[in-house]
């Protein structure tokens, strides 16, 4: 019986307690203990739009050059839209704009110039009696500095470079030096220039 009964003990011993190195109270308090970290954060990976966007971005360059040239080739029609319609001018304008549609019409070597630019007037609304000034200021031109002095004044550089464009459809090369003197004398920039003869040359 004493054999049994040491026998029973250190099985019952090996079962029950810890081996040999080992703490199971400390470690229980140690991991309660332990301070809880943050998670390390997981680097993403690159996303598929983000590397879509990334292909399409010299595309997109391209593209935006493209659109700036074609700004910069029409910038009149973008930045400065002028249309000259006579019918919605003041009588004092219009008179001041047939003073120098007059004197464009006599610039050149053809003496039946003014007779076809009565009927060219008509694109830009002229109504009859902006047509009989006309006519009138053909028979009696006014000085040009005047009529260029009421011009600026008036603020019509623009619209009267325009009115003599219509006039002087073809240029003859003394027509063109006239153009080139009107657009200095009223102060019109080359860009102003360039849009209003692509617009209203024909």
């Amino acid at each position: 019986m004493t054999q049994v009964a040491r026998w029973l003990e250190r099985r019952l011993a090996n079962e029950a307690g810890p081996r040999d190195g080992e703490f199971t109270a400390f470690e229980e308090v140690a991991l309660a203990n332990a301070p809880v970290l943050p998670p390390e954060p997981v680097k993403p990976a690159v996303a598929r739009r983000e590397r879509e966007s990334l292909r399409r971005e010299p595309i997109l360059l391209a593209l935006a050059e493209k659109v700036l040239a074609a700004h910069i080739q029409n910038r009149l029609q973008v930045s400065y839209p002028l249309t000259v319609n006579l019918a919605n001018h003041a009588p004092h304008e219009i008179e001041r704009l047939m003073a120098i549609a007059a004197i464009a019409a006599l610039a050149g070597d053809e003496a039946a110039r003014g007779r076809e630019a009565s009927g060219d007037l008509e694109a830009l609304s002229a109504s009859p009696d902006a047509r009989t000034r006309f006519e009138a200021f053909l028979a009696a031109p006014p000085p040009l500095a005047t009529a260029i002095a009421a011009l600026v004044e008036a603020r019509l550089g623009a619209h009267a470079y325009a009115v003599c464009l219509v006039v002087l459809a073809r240029p003859s090369p003394d027509e063109a030096a006239f153009l080139a003197y009107l657009a200095a004398r009223l102060r019109l920039g080359q860009d102003v220039v360039d849009g209003l003869t692509r617009r209203y040359r024909r």
